[in-house]
């Protein structure tokens, strides 16, 4: 509005404007943009303040951001040391990845399939790897600007970071430093998780900074964490998503009893018949426990999924406990279901009053259990009392300062991470009871215009032929109309019987099958099809569905409760002991024609004098400790009711024995390989999470792959005696121990073979032993002194970022290498081999190191040499 300075001399006066008019629409117009930035700054600014920098309350978020440009300062002056990954993606290739954003950010979605992949390169250092990559993420947040979530498989068996199969995405799809610190509590409590580190990112040459790495779900996650390689299950989570595609929301797909259990790296596993083996095992008992045929406790490791439910309970992430999201490893030596913690997205906060797991219907299934629900209850207490008294947060404080340092170059507004919501809520559970839990309603959906799918077909092989199980998934009635059966070598054509009616399923109720027996001979071929049509009330058009092949459902846990009356009665030989923890053997020869399985809990004792001996598939399952005390005179002696090499028996298994199992003067004689049923293991003498101290004992004749094999447990091996092994002697995973004096004599592989352990040998004898005398790798730690090794294929090995310190010790005889160090896998890098006063006779390389690999003798280096390990396995180095 222009100002007039006033009337001109000798001009009239001018009339008075009225202005209020324009006044008003002034005022209004300050009133509009008053409100509208008031619902900027409630819907957006405050919003997006809250999330930059981690803080929930609106003055700590101001705070923060006053302390950001100081951050940025102190991060640029003194920088945290940060890797860089060169991401190089061929132009056609990358053009197929723009293509796939495009399409996701128009539906709102990625969609993924297997020929996404395009080949790439990525360079770290001086090291080029080749590389298969893909878009990863469900939702838009993972394709904002130059920050595009991606999937890493490292090809031609190396690795980045001890990991062929990753994840890079941008912090904020992760919470920033929250999620390495979830998964960390997890780690802590003894729970699987990834590991989870922050790169800097170039990709064809240019910088998007930095980027979170999340290792996806492989065998190296299992080994780093003391895990032996196997199956990993998940949910197929992809009628979910189709629905939400279709439909733009969940709907009554949001059922994991409707979902197909599926694995990751099924290509591995088909090419190994143990992995397929556990498999079919995994996948029945899983599918048992979402049918509720066994319990939670019966199909997993009730502490563990406690803890894990229990740590997404304290950090409010309702996301890591969504069927989809869930991960199960299934522990192939104890045969239970274990979780594995993934996608804690905390980012976004649980707002409900109550407890989250009981928010998810698989939640409550897990809760149900009284097993389940005390370790739950019981570790959220202590966690919540850890949080309240301020010492879990003081521990994740200090491993939450180097990744802020790491963040706040880029990111200076983020703040540490607000423990103060976790903490008001923690006061509350800490006061949990078991009785206190509640049960929570699930609502239903609005009705669907399209459905991805309106049966769910499964094709079962059980002992009576082809079984096909039809589930309705909507709540509304499904009607059969076709259904047939073919194969390459058979047509049975159409099935009679129909139409046939599906009754409804609630949404989020379990389904309940419709189960056809196939008679002919098409659908027994490994190549059947069943497939045929359906129609729902009202809807306009038939559905064409195809069965998925499916193992068997579990009719029961995999190790079946054991009453101790009945057994007392099946064998004469058992009786109770004074203890009122053990059971014990009495005295004599006895003959045990069946596996014998203990109750859980209770120890088994032996005295002096004492031989069992066991049909060719008895074996002796314990989930106590064993109190085996022979003496010189008399030892205690475990052989095989018949012995010639078919009568070999399935030897001992110790599961989570609680107590430390005692041996001396114990005979091991005629074992093969663990097994029972279709459960498998390679050690003949197997302790599971069971410390042992076996002194004086011998092991003679194993026809299995290990004659023992120790797995995350503390040993002492005193004077032990090893001989004629048709393979490894001593197999040690991740062990803590030593092995004192002793002889191992004519062994067919290794004779000490450990990976992630700590172990000490003193004093040993090793004669005639095929591949190593000793053998070190995937990260462990030797000690060894006083050693005489004669005639070996190799005297001592360290590989896989193992390190060995060999003293005082005589190697004769050795047909290849008296001492190695190398890699046999690239996830673990080089290896180390440091040896004082070591005499080696009549070897044909007194040592050799693999370029990277170091050696030493007697304070000298041995030059280092590049060799193709697998060649010197194939020409016969190492090779059993």
């Amino acid at each position: 509005m222009l100002l007039d300075s006033g009337p001109k001399q000798g001009a009239a006066r001018p009339r008075r404007r009225v202005v209020w008019p324009l006044g008003l629409l002034v005022l209004l117009a300050w009133g509009g943009i008053f409100f509208a930035a008031g619902f900027a700054f409630r819907d957006f600014i405050r919003p997006s303040l809250q999330a930059l920098t981690g803080r929930t309350q609106l003055d700590d978020a101001l705070d923060s951001v006053l302390r950001a440009p100081g951050r940025w300062i102190r991060a640029r002056v003194r920088p945290a040391p940060v890797e860089t990954l060169h991401l190089d993606i061929r132009f056609r290739h990358l053009r197929k990845i723009h293509e796939k954003r495009e399409e996701a950010l128009a539906q709102g979605l990625l969609v993924t399939a297997d020929d996404d992949m395009v080949p790439a390169e990525i360079r770290h250092g001086d090291r080029t790897l080749p590389v298969k990559l893909r878009l990863k993420g469900d939702l838009s947040d993972h394709l904002e600007g130059d920050k595009w979530s991606f999937r890493i498989h490292v090809r031609r068996g190396d690795a980045l970071f001890g990991m062929r199969r990753f994840s890079i995405q941008a912090p904020s799809t992760r919470g920033f430093q929250a999620e390495p610190l979830f998964f960390e509590t997890l780690r802590q409590e003894g729970v699987l998780a990834p590991r989870y580190v922050f790169v800097d990112v170039r990709v064809n040459g240019k910088d998007i900074g930095l980027m979170g790495l999340e290792e996806h779900f492989s065998k190296e996650l299992l080994e780093s964490q003391r895990r032996r390689e196997g199956v990993i299950l998940k949910f197929d989570e992809s009628l979910f998503w189709e629905n939400v595609l279709v439909n733009g929301q969940h709907g009554p797909y949001d059922n994991y009893r409707l979902a197909p259990i599926v694995p990751f790296g099924g290509g591995g596993i088909e090419a190994s018949p143990t992995l397929s083996a556990d498999l079919a095992a995994s996948t029945a008992l899983l599918r048992a426990f979402v049918e509720e045929k066994v319990t939670a406790s019966q199909a997993f490791d009730e502490e563990l999924l406690g803890r894990f439910l229990a740590v997404c309970e304290l950090w409010s992430s309702l996301h890591a406990v969504r069927w989809h999201n869930l991960r199960f490893y299934f522990n192939p030596v104890d045969r239970e279901l274990e979780p594995i913690g993934f996608d804690g997205n905390l980012q976004a906060h649980y707002v409900g009053n109550g407890l989250l797991v009981l928010e998810e219907p698989i939640g409550r299934l897990f809760l149900s259990d009284a097993r389940v629900r005390e370790a739950y209850v019981r570790n959220l207490r202590r966690l919540a009392g850890q949080m309240v008294d301020g010492s879990l947060p003081a521990r994740l404080r200090e491993l939450e300062a180097p990744l802020l340092r790491v963040l706040q170059a880029e990111f200076p507004l983020r703040a540490p991470v607000d423990f103060g919501p976790l903490v008001a809520r923690a006061r509350e559970l800490d006061l949990l009871e078991v009785a206190g839990l509640a049960n929570f309603r699930t609502p239903a959906p609005r009705s669907e215009r399209s459905w991805p799918a309106v049966v769910v077909a499964s094709l079962v092989e059980d002992a009576n032929g082809p079984l096909l199980e039809l589930r309705n998934p909507l709540p509304l009635p499904v009607r059969i109309e076709t259904l047939s059966v073919r194969s390459n070598r058979a047509d049975d054509g159409a099935l009679p019987g129909l139409p046939l009616r599906l009754e409804p399923t609630d949404v989020g109720g379990r389904p309940e099958p419709v189960t056809l027996r196939l008679p002919g001979q098409a659908a027994r071929a490994a190549d059947a099809v069943v497939e045929g049509t359906a129609v729902v009330d009202g809807a306009a058009r038939p559905y064409r569905f195809e069965a998925r092949r499916s193992p068997a459902t579990a009719s029961g846990p995999l190790l079946p409760a054991v009453d101790t009356e009945t057994l007392l009665r099946r064998h004469a030989f058992l009786a109770r002991d004074e203890d009122a923890g053990f059971l014990r053997v009495r005295p004599g020869t006895w003959s045990v024609e069946a596996p014998l399985l203990l109750p859980e809990g209770l120890g088994l004792r032996m005295a002096a004098g004492t031989t069992l001996r066991f049909a060719p598939e008895a074996s002796l399952v314990a989930r106590g400790p064993l109190d085996f005390r022979g003496r010189p005179d008399a030892p205690i002696v475990l052989e095989p009711r018949d012995e010639s090499a078919a009568g070999a028996w399935r030897g001992v298994l110790v599961l989570g024995a609680g107590q430390e199992s005692r041996w001396s003067h114990v005979q091991v004689r005629g074992t093969d390989a663990f097994r029972l049923g279709a459960w498998s293991l390679t050690g003949a003498i197997t302790f599971y999470e069971s410390d042992a101290r076996l002194e004086h004992c011998r092991f003679t004749g194993n026809r299995g792959e290990d004659s023992l094999n120790v797995i995350r447990s503390r040993l002492t091996l005193l004077e032990p005696v090893f001989r004629d092994a048709a393979s490894d002697a001593f197999d040690g995973d991740f062990v803590e121990g030593s092995v004192v004096g002793g002889l191992f004599e004519d062994v067919a592989g290794d004779a000490v073979d450990v990976s992630g352990s700590q172990l000490e040998v003193r004093g040993t004898v090793f004669r005639r032993i095929r591949d190593k005398a000793v053998s070190v790798g995937e990260g462990s730690r030797l000690v060894a002194s006083g050693l005489l090794v004669e005639q070996s294929g190799t005297g001592i090995a360290s590989k896989d970022r193992s390190e060995a310190v060999v003293s005082d010790s005589t190697l004769r005889g050795i047909e290849h290498v008296a001492l190695m160090a190398y890699v046999k896998k690239a996830e673990y890098g080089p290896a180390s081999l440091q040896a004082h006063k070591i005499t080696v006779e009549g070897a044909a390389h007194e040592a050799l190191a693999q370029t990277g690999s170091r050696i030493t003798l007697d304070g000298r280096s041995v030059p280092e040499t590049e060799f193709d390990v697998d060649r010197l396995y194939r020409e016969g180095y190492m090779k059993k």
